[in-house]
């Protein structure tokens, strides 16, 4: 995946980079009715390297492996979709003749333990650098709304 943005600040161990993000639905004739079809800008921090030049309001790529791309989206969606399923399923069969609101429940509590398992992994993932997005110099430059 690569996806282009501005450095919109800078800081010892990171750079912001501010992403002009374009709907998938632009081109779509109801856009002006839609708050979807806008233009939204998103700040990604990106981590610094020791050869990184950048300066205020360059033009960057940001670049991010494939695998990368889908191993993190599992992570993010799938996982947790996963062990909510999961805690569903077990609360039917170990505790029989519950009502459909108490699995609900232990449904939700799965999701959330999932969100916890996130949030624990997070840390360990960023020490050893499973995501790291990497950035170069845009070839082109564009117009900047930032």
């Amino acid at each position: 995946m690569v996806q282009r943005g501005v450095v919109s600040e800078i800081h010892p161990d990171h750079y912001v980079i501010t992403v002009i993000r374009h709907s998938a639905c632009s081109t779509c004739s109801t856009k002006g009715a839609c708050a979807e079809s806008e233009q939204k800008p998103l700040q990604v921090h990106v981590g610094r390297s020791g050869s990184d030049r950048y300066e205020k309001g360059e033009c960057v790529d940001m670049h991010m492996g494939a695998s990368k791309l889908i191993s993190a989206t599992f992570l993010a969606y799938i996982l947790p979709l996963m062990l909510m399923l999961l805690a569903l399923f077990l609360s039917g069969i170990f505790i029989s003749g519950v009502s459909d609101g108490v699995r609900s429940v232990w449904a939700f509590l799965g999701l959330a333990a999932g969100f916890v398992l996130l949030r624990i992994l997070h840390p360990l993932m960023r020490k050893r650098r499973s995501f790291e997005i990497t950035l170069s110099k845009a070839v082109e430059q564009f117009q900047s709304t930032v």
